[in-house]
């Protein structure tokens, strides 16, 4: 019997979680995608939209879906400009009201490893935490930690389950599977009140999980899984 008293937070977390963010122009739109209409601190007019539903939260988090770097990769400008956003984004993401963003996805590494060590840096520098980094010891995923003022301590795990497109050998985000994400719970559990964990996983143009997915996703609940 657990004779310890529940911690007990004067308010509940407030959180909130966006989709992809598709930074860069598509394959279908290289030369007048989002990117190339908005280059720069012009994204600024874009995001403020939608400030007003990221503000006064402990975490807002995302899943950026294209490299913030200037060294685009490919033999042809065409390839180069694919998904691939610009540096300056980052103070506007974090500006906006984002403070997280899971970087373990299909195109994490589109742009190389460069691309991506890119990304992280201007990410961090500009206040935002980066999650599904790959984890040192016995942490498959790097664990992002915040401490809510007056509420709650929060881990932060992602991890991507989509077929590599991009990148071979040991990547720089955390990929694992099933087993692996339990174990990380089991550990983040131990040290915060709460546990969040982001999946990139699931077949595009599908509406429903499989019935994989969903086994997965009670499994992860039931290990404390908030």
């Amino acid at each position: 019997t657990n004779n310890m008293a529940p911690t007990v937070h004067p308010r509940a977390v407030r959180f909130t979680a966006v989709g992809d963010l598709l930074l860069g122009d598509s394959p279908i739109s290289v030369g007048f995608g989002l990117h190339s209409r908005y280059p720069g601190r012009l994204l600024a007019g874009v995001m403020e939209w939608v400030e007003p539903m990221l503000a006064n939260r402990d975490l807002v988090l995302g899943n950026l879906e294209s490299p913030l770097t200037r060294s685009g990769r490919g033999t042809s400008q065409w390839r180069r400009d694919q998904m691939r956003g610009d540096p300056e984004y980052a103070a506007i993401l974090r500006q906006s009201g984002i403070t997280a963003l899971h970087l373990a996805n299909n195109h994490a590494l589109q742009h190389g490893k460069a691309g991506f060590e890119d990304t992280v840096s201007v990410l961090q520098e500009s206040g935002i935490a980066c999650v599904g980094l790959r984890g040192e010891g016995p942490w498959c995923s790097k664990p992002a930690i915040f401490d809510a003022p007056g509420c709650a301590r929060i881990g932060v795990l992602g991890y991507c389950w989509r077929p590599r497109q991009y990148g071979s050998g040991d990547v720089p985000f955390a990929e694992g599977t099933e087993a692996d994400a339990l174990a990380d719970v089991a550990r983040l559990r131990n040290d915060c009140d709460a546990v969040v964990v982001s999946l990139h996983w699931g077949e595009d143009f599908v509406n429903w999980p499989s019935t994989d997915e969903v086994r997965i996703g009670r499994a992860l609940i039931d290990a404390g899984v908030s």
